[in-house]
């Protein structure tokens, strides 16, 4: 801006003043048109409110049939939530159902619709899907080939604006071109499900405040009327679920998390089947949370084997015993240890002789860290882990009061572990027999 061409203001400041300045200003001014209000610009009573149907238009018709991903957890035409743990495997069943829909294979039992499938995450990078596509795939018995055309995988981990909307001073919410960018791929590849893992990448509202949830779950609702199928997103749990209060913690932030949405899964960890069957460390659990559409409550409990999620019942009759053997005897021996090291630490030895007072197994029946382990499975754990030499009956300490060396079962540790402030000088080492509970 100048009074004259190929000069800046500062040169018309320095040489003509202050009021060629604002004169400049003015004449910029006048050639302005005039300001319009907004309700010059687009009049609300010129267009109708949408949505609006009078039932009479249905009279002698049939509604359509709602129609499901999976029957009663997944329905067609709406967002839902996948929740769980950190570590759990939520990015891998995510995957592993989008691979099943892709093929058309049953998922975990469940009957799931054969559609197009995208699987986008911000968090693994393209050689952690195809190390866990190679898994999958080896799981259900397919090859890469069989999902040309059927399955996309995105990895967005590491790039910048992955936001899917952002919220003004006012709480408007306006769509990104991320955002656009993904209903483009969806429709143009016909998705018929869509997972986003997760929402801490593309969610950038307040999850405490409700309308800002409402707003996002809205948009992805939209997006799932668009693609005449389903969006899944990704979500953490309230961090007092890791913690052991899990009752309304399974999602974190507002109530409106699980109330705008139709359908709201949950994955968690589980040592035991329904009917009592040990799947250990590596069980784990999917729970319909919520659903508008179906029985809420229903379990389906599987475990992670070779790198997927298997049911029991899908495996060999050999390999399901011997598994559920294997998870049987390390649930026993980690209770076992459990309550070992409880009583330890209270200097309140025990003795692996069934005719002491203090016989290990059956103390520690009576403790919540046996997990309700009884007394016999805690004899077998006993035995089992003398006999691989991960416990041994050894010196503890002395005791301070008697002045007396006390002895009792304890976990094997290196022989530098051994040493102990407790031990009198003249004596580094007690004959086993020498004390007994």
């Amino acid at each position: 801006m100048s009074v004259a061409e190929n000069r800046d203001a500062n040169d018309d400041f320095l040489q003509f003043g202050a009021e060629s300045i604002r004169a400049a200003i003015a004449g910029a001014r006048d050639t302005l048109p005039p300001f319009a209000p907004y309700a010059e610009e687009a009049d609300p009573d010129d267009e109708a409110l949408p949505g609006v149907h009078s039932p009479h238009e249905w009279s002698g018709k049939t509604p359509p049939v709602r129609e499901f991903i999976i029957p009663g957890w997944i329905v067609r035409g709406s967002c839902g939530l996948l929740s769980g743990q950190e570590g759990v495997g939520k990015s891998l069943i995510a995957q592993q159902m989008a691979t099943c829909a892709a093929v058309g294979r049953k998922f975990l039992g469940l009957d799931i619709a054969h559609c197009p499938v995208i699987y986008i995450t911000c968090e693994d990078p393209a050689d952690e899907l195809w190390r866990r596509q190679e898994d999958i795939n080896k799981s259900l018995g397919i090859s890469m080939a069989d999902l040309d055309g059927q399955l996309l995988l995105v990895s967005l981990k590491g790039q910048i604006g992955n936001e899917l909307a952002v919220f003004d001073q006012q709480g408007r919410l306006s769509v990104s071109a991320r955002y656009r960018q993904i209903e483009k791929l969806a429709l143009s590849f016909n998705a018929g499900l869509l997972f986003l893992d997760n929402a801490a990448h593309l969610f950038t509202g307040n999850e405490n405040a409700r309308h800002d949830v409402a707003a996002f779950l809205g948009l992805l609702e939209r997006l799932s009327e668009a693609m005449s199928g389903a969006v899944v997103l990704l979500a953490h749990p309230n961090k007092q679920h890791a913690q052991g209060a899990k009752q309304g913690n399974e999602y974190s932030g507002s109530t409106g998390w699980s109330a705008h949405v139709r359908n709201r899964l949950f994955l968690d960890w589980a040592e035991k089947t329904e009917d009592g069957d040990f799947i250990g460390d590596d069980g784990r659990v999917l729970r319909k949370s919520k659903a508008n559409y179906g029985k809420k409550g229903e379990e389906i409990y599987f475990r992670w084997h070779e790198w997927a999620f298997v049911r029991d019942d899908d495996l060999p009759t050999s390999t399901r015993d011997e598994l559920r053997e294997v998870s049987r005897a390390n649930h026993e021996n980690e209770a076992f240890l459990m309550c070992l090291k409880q009583r330890n630490s209270e200097k309140r030895p025990v003795s692996e002789q069934p005719a002491s007072r203090t016989y290990a197994p059956k103390v520690f029946e009576t403790m919540p860290e046996a997990r309700g382990c009884t007394k016999e499975q805690l004899t077998a754990a006993m035995d089992r882990l003398f006999r691989i030499e991960a416990i041994e009956r050894r010196f503890l300490w002395v005791d301070k009061g008697e002045g007396k060396p006390r002895f009792g079962l304890a976990e094997v540790a290196k022989r530098t572990d051994l040493v102990s402030a407790d031990l009198p000088p003249t004596s580094p080492d007690f004959p086993l027999t020498s004390e007994e509970n």
